[in-house]
């Protein structure tokens, strides 16, 4: 669909563009008029603009300072000018000023709608999918850190799924890593903020940290992670792919550590605590040592500041090797994004793959309550933030979410927490219907109400505040007829009534029923009986009585 806006402040001229427009069936226009370029700039300023038509001289603001006003607000809207003179040097003008066409006032109608459709032409070409591709590509190139952070993180915390193609994921996000090399992860913290510093000064903090750091690892491959707000993770390969001496290449990376503590603490009055693995591990064994690191960044450093731990180091303690229950647990974290995509079969399957793990391979008891707290306090959360509170709390079981001893076994858990879903997504979408129609109801209660006044698109789209494409698809979803063909029909049905006053003319009858002009209204009318309204009112019996 495009916005059409027609400015002139000569009625005939506005009036008679848009009647001409409205007979275009072959293109999907909405339609704006105003007779003055302070009344379009409202428009200009509430609606997308696609194409304007606009007369060059005009009393107050011209035609040459609309058309930059409309070029600021839509930079994309070509501008046609319209002028009743044919001045050589007001053509130059507009053509520098960007203008799209010019026409004079005197020109054919199939002039005017050439000129209209050349720059609907030209607006697709601006929107094609090369065009758009590259834009994309560049929007890409700016978020390639946050893309590069949210994959790795994934992968480590095995949120990213099944890669097929390591090597191509790098690649994609243009990552100085190998994907057939092993890896070496560090994970570093600073001991403690000072309280003065903002969120942003934090950051600069944790860049600078970077830099350093990146400094004295400039003889191997590095890429460093932000996460938690105070942490950083390292992934470490040496250059030339190869391990190589991993013994060497392991002793460097940590004897660099005690000097990036060092500078940080000298530059940058910071404590940082570090862990390191104490071998390298291949990309598929990195979310093991990752969580293994996570926990002995807890167990082995606590509260104390300036630490360098080296995994293997006597941090062991009998039933906690942890690590595949960690990664499990990170899964987890996707079961909110999966409630609200509305995939059940995805929070299903979160919630099996606990319940299994615990089944099988059951964990140490204050590790399972962890497991059942952490998926019912998510469930909560989530009943708690989209309302459903009340409604699930009314049913039967709903004690059952907090208290894990009042489940018999692990499979009872896990059908209670998928019902917990199911009553989720139900309520979700029996919450989805009654939105919609409440917002159809709202459309034709109103449509009704001032079926004689302004119904535009944009019009209507601001009563119920959606925006106005959203609106006709979601009014075409739910009723099955679009929303101009509703507002017609609505109005055709009111004229009928109105035609059986003999007295009333029928360009008076226009107007009262919504129409800008007796000859379009005409059209619809035809379109919709089969006859002109005065052949309708002829056919009336009860006239001839």
């Amino acid at each position: 669909m495009y916005n059409i806006l027609i400015v002139d402040d000569e009625p005939v001229i506005v009036d008679g563009l848009y009647d001409l427009f409205l007979g275009l069936k072959d293109v999907d226009l909405q339609l704006h008029k105003a007779y003055s370029a302070d009344e379009a700039l409202d428009i200009v300023y509430k609606t997308h603009v696609d194409v304007a038509f606009t007369d060059i001289r005009m009393p107050g603001m011209d035609g040459m300072e609309l058309h930059r006003r409309i070029a600021a607000q839509w930079p994309f809207c070509k501008v046609v000018f319209l002028t009743g003179y044919n001045d050589f040097d007001y053509i130059q003008s507009v053509f520098r000023q960007g203008g799209t066409d010019y026409i004079l006032k005197t020109e054919s109608f199939e002039v005017v709608e050439q000129s209209l459709r050349k720059a609907i032409r030209e607006i697709a070409e601006l929107m094609q999918k090369e065009r758009m591709i590259e834009r994309a590509r560049e929007r890409m190139k700016q978020a390639m850190p946050v893309l590069q952070r949210e994959f790795l993180l994934g992968h480590l915390e095995e949120r990213a799924g099944k890669v097929s193609s390591l090597a191509e994921r790098f690649a994609e996000r243009d990552l100085p890593l190998d994907a057939d090399s092993k890896v070496l992860i560090v994970i570093g913290r600073v001991d403690a903020w000072d309280d003065r510093l903002s969120e942003s000064d934090k950051h600069l903090l944790l860049y600078a940290i970077e830099n350093i750091s990146s400094e004295y690892l400039a003889s191997v491959r590095v890429q460093i992670i932000q996460y938690e707000r105070s942490k950083l993770i390292w992934l470490i390969q040496p250059v030339d792919g190869t391990c190589g001496d991993e013994d060497k290449n392991t002793v460097f990376v940590q004897g660099t550590l005690d000097a990036i503590q060092s500078s940080c603490k000298e530059l940058l009055q910071l404590s940082i605590s570090f862990i390191a693995a104490g071998e390298f591990v291949s990309w598929e064994e990195a979310p093991d040592k990752f969580h293994e690191l996570r926990g002995g960044l807890v167990r082995g450093m606590g509260q104390a500041s300036g630490i360098i731990l080296i995994d293997g180091t006597g941090l062991e303690e009998e039933g906690m090797d942890d690590g595949p229950f960690r990664r499990l647990l990170a899964q987890s974290d996707l079961l909110e994004h999966h409630l609200e995509n509305g995939s059940s079969e995805s929070c299903y399957a979160v919630i099996r793959s606990v319940v299994s793990f615990c089944e099988t391979k059951p964990p140490l008891p204050h590790l399972q309550q962890e497991a059942f707290f952490n998926i019912a306090l998510r469930l909560l959360s989530y009943l708690n933030r989209s309302g459903l509170s009340s409604p699930f709390a009314r049913r039967s079981g709903y004690d059952k979410l907090l208290d894990m001893e009042a489940h018999e076994s692990w499979k009872g858990i896990g059908m209670f927490f998928e019902s917990v879903v199911t009553f989720i997504l139900e309520n979700r979408i029996q919450e989805r219907d009654r939105l919609t129609h409440r917002v159809v109801s709202t459309i034709n209660r109103h449509i009704q109400a001032h079926f004689s006044e302004d119904l535009s698109l944009t019009r209507l789209s601001g009563i119920v505040h959606l925006n106005p494409s959203y609106l006709c698809r979601l009014y075409k979803q739910t009723t099955g007829i679009g929303l101009s063909d509703y507002i017609n029909q609505y109005r055709i049905a009111q004229a009928k009534e109105m035609l059986k006053d003999p007295y009333l003319k029928i360009q008076d009858l226009a107007v009262g029923v919504g129409f800008d002009s007796s000859a379009y209204f005409g059209r619809v009318f035809k379109k919709a009986t089969q006859m002109t309204p005065q052949e309708y009112r002829d056919s009336l019996p009860d006239l001839h009585s």
